[in-house]
């Protein structure tokens, strides 16, 4: 806890020192009459985007994700199986110097564990159809998770759209701009977009399109 703790301070720090870059970015979003509070809020907002990209660089990939859920599963029926036996579980208690309680209760934790961690492993987010783990770099993300990315892409959709009285259209470069100029004044590198800007704004068109 003391960790993040200090990481989320040491990032408050970070964009509070690039507030110029903050100023840069409300004037892509307003370039014509920019609220003087704009910068201060899109600064109070960046620890946010950065913390969210340091959480999923640590992530595990689709195809780890899997090999782990599938890891789990066997454990949990490992558990299950070794602790159901009387003679095993006796032994453990006598020697290990341990109580188990309610076993039963604890034989169907472990089988439902074994179960839903099978079912998870299974999940059209980390496997094909044929049942093999998706490869590529991508992280594993549950239904609902957005990317830090798209996290960036709805804080500037959601300030254009109160500031502009309507969401950014799917290719707006403007907005695609003020989207890449954001990640970067919060930290993130210079590739994240891609070789052009396109990607910003697709993210805030689907960001729009998830909260409809």
């Amino acid at each position: 806890m003391a960790l993040w703790h200090a990481f989320f301070l040491s990032m408050t720090q970070k964009v509070t020192d690039g507030s110029a870059n903050f100023a840069h970015v409300a004037q892509l979003i307003a370039p014509s009459n920019t609220p003087a509070w704009l910068p201060e809020m899109l600064r109070d907002w960046a620890p946010s985007v950065t913390l969210d990209r340091f959480v999923q660089e640590r992530h595990p990939t689709k195809a780890e994700m899997k090999r782990r859920l599938l890891e789990i599963r066997d454990a949990a029926r490992l558990l299950q199986r070794a602790l159901s036996n009387p003679p095993m579980r006796e032994f453990l208690e006598i020697e290990g110097a341990i109580r188990i309680e309610n076993v039963r209760d604890l034989d169907h934790t472990l089988r439902t564990i074994a179960e839903r961690a099978d079912l998870a492993a299974a999940s059209p987010k980390i496997s094909t159809a044929a049942g093999k783990g998706r490869k590529g770099r991508g992280k594993a993300l549950s239904a609902g998770a957005i990317s830090p990315k798209a996290f960036c892409a709805l804080i500037i959709s959601e300030t254009w759209a109160h500031l502009r009285g309507g969401y950014p259209a799917p290719r707006n470069q403007e907005a695609a701009a003020a989207a890449d100029a954001y990640w970067r004044a919060s930290g993130g590198t210079t590739k994240s977009w891609g070789r052009t800007l396109a990607p910003a704004g697709a993210i805030i068109s689907r960001t729009r399109g998830d909260r409809a």
